[in-house]
C-alpha cells in the first residue's frame, strides 16, 4: 500500500495482502502469474496463503524491509508513484462498488473517471478483470448521464421556444384584435 504523502527521506509505504486474482491483469494468463508468484515465494520475497474455506489465494510482500531497502523495487515505486497511487484508488473504488452490490452511486465520474481511463490506456497490463468491468460500467454510466443531460437541455430549450412562441402568438392576437377595434366597446364603457 503506497502512502501518498511519502517522501524519499521518509518512506511510509507498507505491505498489503492481496488476492491472487487481483494480480492477474486482463491481458495476461493466470498460469504465468501463478508461476511468477511461486518463484517469488520460493525466493522468500513474497508469502502466499489461502483463505480458511480454501476459496481464495493471497499474496503479500514477505517483509516491509524489502519495500524500504531493495533499490530496484524502491526505484520502480518512486518512478511510477502517481500511476501506482491512481491504480490503488481504482482498485479500492472497484472493491467498494462490489461491496455495494454494483450501486451506480459508487461508479467513477468526471476527472476521476478520466484519470482511470488514461491509466487503463497507458498501463493495460495493470488492469484486472474486475477493474475493467468497473471502468466499463463507469464509462457506460457516464455516457447515459450525458445523454440524459442533453435530453433535459433540449427539453428545456423546446419549452422556452414553445413558451416564447405562445407568448408572441397571444401578443400578436391581442394587437390584431385591438387594431381591428375589438376592444373599442370596452374603452367607451370605462372598462
Amino acid at each position: 500500500r503506497l502512502d501518498d504523502e511519502s517522501t524519499n527521506e521518509e518512506i511510509r509505504d507498507t505491505r498489503r495482502r492481496v488476492s491472487l486474482q487481483e494480480l492477474v491483469p486482463v491481458s495476461n494468463d493466470p498460469a504465468r502469474i501463478l508461476t511468477l508468484v511461486k518463484k517469488l515465494a520460493d525466493a522468500r520475497l513474497v508469502v502466499t496463503s489461502t483463505s480458511p474455506d480454501g476459496d481464495q489465494d493471497f499474496v503479500e510482500v514477505a517483509h516491509e524491509a524489502l519495500i524500504r531497502y531493495w533499490p530496484r523495487l524502491r526505484n520502480w515505486l518512486d518512478e511510477n508513484r502517481q500511476e501506482l497511487l491512481l491504480h490503488q484508488q481504482l482498485t479500492e473504488a472497484s472493491r467498494q462498488w462490489r461491496k455495494l452490490d454494483h450501486d451506480s452511486g459508487a461508479l467513477l465520474r468526471g476527472l476521476r473517471l478520466e484519470q482511470a481511463q488514461k491509466l487503463a490506456q497507458n498501463r493495460p497490463g495493470w488492469i484486472t478483470l474486475e477493474e475493467k468491468e468497473f471502468l466499463d460500467t463507469s464509462q457506460e454510466n457516464a455516457r447515459q448521464e450525458a445523454g440524459q443531460a442533453n435530453r433535459l437541455k433540449r427539453s428545456r430549450r423546446y419549452q422556452v421556444i414553445l413558451g416564447s412562441a405562445a407568448g408572441l402568438l397571444v401578443v400578436g392576437l391581442a394587437f390584431i384584435l385591438w387594431f381591428n377595434g375589438f376592444f373599442a366597446p370596452c374603452q367607451m364603457s370605462g372598462i
